[in-house]
């Protein structure tokens, strides 16, 4: 019993050292950089989006949301970013407008994706590709979430289609 209870107050004593991660700093949110994108185009982009397991299985983005965001300072910061960290520390900071220039669909069963009507320019496409790994436990089995989070850059130009392929 003594053991146990000095266990749990050296954990309680370890949780108090440590650190947190310091806040991400985002740059200003310039509207400028928005204002002289055009807003039509004939261009596009389509592609598949996949991840490859451990074990070499193929795991596509079926019915995941795939953001097409037009490349600017403050997009490249967000995109730089990782996943856990975004998810955690930065959306409180994160100026929301930047999403009124997004371009969302969902891919396909397969991954597949596609965005019509695109001004030339050069943007990030991004998607998450995750799916649950159950390992067994002695008592349960443990559910594990893998994947993540997958961005590419792209260009438009000449109003033509720009195939892609995200995965990592």
């Amino acid at each position: 019993m003594l053991n146990i209870l000095s266990l749990s107050v050296l954990a309680v004593l370890l949780m108090g050292c440590s650190t947190l991660r310091p806040p991400v700093v985002m740059p200003e949110f310039q509207q400028a950089e928005y204002d002289v994108l055009s807003k039509t185009g004939s261009g596009g982009v389509k592609g598949q989006a996949f991840m490859k397991t451990k074990g070499g299985e193929f795991k596509e983005a079926g019915g995941d949301r795939v953001t097409l965001r037009p490349k600017t300072e403050y997009a490249r910061k967000l995109v730089m970013l990782p996943a856990s960290l975004y998810k955690c520390q930065v959306v409180s900071t994160v100026i929301l407008k930047v999403c009124d220039y997004d371009r969302t669909t969902m891919a396909d069963s397969e991954g597949r994706f596609e965005f019509t009507d695109v001004p030339d320019g050069t943007y990030y496409v991004t998607t998450e590709v995750s799916w649950l790994a159950y390992y067994p436990g002695a008592f349960s089995s443990v559910e594990s979430k893998q994947g993540g989070t997958i961005p590419t850059e792209v260009t438009v130009a000449d109003s033509k289609v720009s195939t892609i392929m995200l995965t990592r």
